[in-house]
């Protein structure tokens, strides 16, 4: 029944129930074949950490900023890329800010480009705010918090002293309510007015 459905809803919990129920079942047959013929895929908390290209699995339990950054490859940095093909180069975060997972969010970036070589965007997206990406990879955040982007800049080397994940250029945008990305160029539009910080001393 699943592949006469337009949208699937993934809801919050665990997203390792979700990875290890569902991974090479008919289910995730059918919800990838709803994704590929134009249905929309979206979740929340546990439900959103899975549908990008990697999906950090919970395995062993969820990881803190601090533990990513000391140690990117430490027993809690589980980081899959078998699961529901949703969004490609990404790797999702829900609760970003509430939960403080900005340090998490470059673990997982740096962990993916030292042991993979690959380059992805970390999209963590606040509480009571959606991120809406459509068919062209350009993506709308709605809502009273932020989408928070992270990627490599230009110049960015990751490297590792002892254990501690090091990063030499991080780029990150935060879009607020209306703005839109364009997740091919990183390209933001919908901010109307700036300001600009003011330091004293």
């Amino acid at each position: 029944s699943i592949i006469g459905y337009d949208a699937i809803f993934f809801k919050g919990g665990d997203q390792w129930i979700y990875y290890d129920t569902y991974r090479g079942t008919l289910l995730e047959d059918a919800v990838e074949y709803v994704f590929n013929n134009g249905g929309v895929l979206s979740g929340t908390s546990a439900g959103l950490h899975i549908l990008s290209e990697v999906v950090f699995t919970a395995e062993h339990g969820t990881v803190y900023s601090e533990e990513a950054l000391e140690d990117p490859f430490n027993i809690y940095m589980t980081l899959e890329n078998d699961f529901i093909p949703g969004f490609s180069g990404a790797v999702f975060a829900s609760h970003f800010s509430e939960r403080g997972r900005l340090g998490r969010i470059i673990g997982f970036l740096g962990n993916l480009d030292l042991s993979e070589g690959e380059e992805l965007i970390g999209i963590g997206v606040d509480d009571k705010t959606a991120f809406c990406i459509d068919t062209n990879r350009v993506g709308t955040a709605h809502g009273t918090g932020a989408v928070n982007l992270y990627h490599a800049g230009s110049n960015n080397t990751f490297s590792i002293s002892e254990t501690r994940l090091l990063a030499s250029d991080i780029e990150v945008s935060q879009l607020l309510n209306a703005c839109t990305v364009n997740l091919n160029t990183m390209a933001i539009s919908g901010f109307t007015d700036y300001t600009e910080p003011a330091f004293s001393g």
